[in-house]
């Protein structure tokens, strides 16, 4: 009688291991693609604050519109990588 209920209790402790551990796995997924999320919009406010602190210099100072294009140009592709790693991310669930 005592070996049939201590066998109960085991399986009755592994399933509530596998129902802990999947709350866990999932946890640990929405926080990774939140850090995900809030890495590609810091990159972007970053980036576009670079970008427009440029712009409180004198008319003397400021960059001409070739300068400033490309300016732009070179940081299109870290913010397309940003938002491209957040959506492999996303995509990969």
């Amino acid at each position: 009688m005592l070996i049939a209920e201590s066998e109960l209790n085991r399986g009755q402790l592994l399933q509530e291991w596998e129902s802990m551990s999947a709350g866990v796995r999932g946890l640990a997924e929405r926080t990774r693609s939140f850090s995900s999320m809030a890495s590609s919009a810091a990159s972007l406010v970053t980036g576009l604050w670079r970008c427009r602190r440029g712009r409180s210099k004198p008319a003397a100072e400021k960059l001409s519109w070739i300068d400033t294009l490309l300016k732009y140009v070179r940081l299109a592709p870290s913010i397309g990588l940003a938002f491209r790693a957040s959506a492999d991310k996303e995509e990969s669930k």
